[in-house]
This record gives structure tokens, C-alpha cells and sequence, in this order.
């Protein structure tokens, strides 16, 4: 059976357990109350799929301070992101709250915007440039590029 619901997702009207795989693609960064979200997901689910981004890094943070705020104020008012994470926070919030994670990965963005032509096109020199190191860097490890750079985290939960 498939259901789709246009209800909150901290307070819904689904019983315990009713669903097999709650997909939260795209979503946490975006609630209110993220603690709420994830202790009911893990009322309603046996499983739960996340993707995440990694906003809260260091070139984020940087970029933040020399612009006195205007990105992050630009991330909440024009994408709605009022939660930012990276992943140990984001990784420890999910344990804590929703279940036991089974398995992540990171996305690799950067790599996947230097593939496409679309993108590459629309990016200046600094721009790519900064693409390329850090996907050299997440060849290396995935974990240091998403505490440098932005990233997505992936996640298959275990709801408990």
C-alpha cells in the first residue's frame, strides 16, 4: 500500500510501525524541530533513507564571516535551510533520535557539478577551481572534504 500525506512531519497520523521505508530526502535541514522529526519517524518506521547536506564546514563558515552573515541568511530565506549540519552532529542527532544507522556515504557533489556541462559552464575560474581541490580531496577522504567543503550525507537507518 502507498499513502501520501500532506501532514507534519514531527505529528502525524500514522500508526506505530506502519511504514516500511520512510524516505527523507532533502527534508531535516528544513524542519523546525528536527528531534521531533526523527523521534517520529521512529515511531511510524522501520526504516528511514536520509540525504543531508553538509552546510556547516569550514569554507561555509569562512565565507559566512567575510560576507558579516548575508550567506547564512541567504540559506534560511531563500532555501529554507534553518538546520545546518555536518556529519558528526548530523550523524550523532540520527543515532540519538531515530535509530541505529546501518551504512552512509557521501555524495561527492563536486566531482558530480565538474561532470556536468551544464554546470561547468556556469562556473568561474575560482569556482572550479575550488570543485577540483575538493573533490582531490575526497578522493582521499570523503569525511575531511565534507568538514572543508560542502557535501550530502546519505544515510540507511535502522528505526528502533
Amino acid at each position: 500500500m502507498r499513502k501520501a500525506l500532506a501532514e507534519d512531519i514531527c505529528k502525524t497520523s500514522l500508526g506505530y510501525r506502519e511504514i516500511d521505508l520512510t524516505l527523507m530526502i532533502d527534508v531535516l535541514e528544513h524542519v523546525s524541530d528536527p528531534k521531533a522529526a526523527l523521534e517520529e519517524i521512529r515511531r511510524f518506521s522501520n526504516f528511514a533513507i536520509f540525504k543531508v547536506p553538509l552546510d556547516n564546514n569550514l569554507y561555509f563558515r569562512f565565507y559566512n564571516f567575510v560576507k558579516r552573515g548575508k550567506p547564512r541568511q541567504h540559506s534560511i530565506e531563500n532555501l529554507g535551510h534553518i538546520n545546518i549540519y555536518n556529519f558528526r552532529k548530523l550523524y550523532r542527532h540520527i543515532e540519538k533520535h531515530a535509530g541505529k544507522i546501518l551504512s552512509f556515504h557521501f555524495a561527492d557533489v563536486f566531482s558530480f557539478y565538474l561532470g556536468q556541462e551544464y554546470y561547468r559552464n556556469q562556473m568561474g575560474r575560482t569556482e572550479k577551481l575550488i570543485y577540483l581541490l575538493a573533490s582531490r580531496i575526497y578522493l582521499i577522504s570523503p569525511r575531511l572534504s565534507s568538514l572543508i567543503f560542502t557535501d550530502f550525507a546519505v544515510m540507511l537507518v535502522k528505526c528502533y
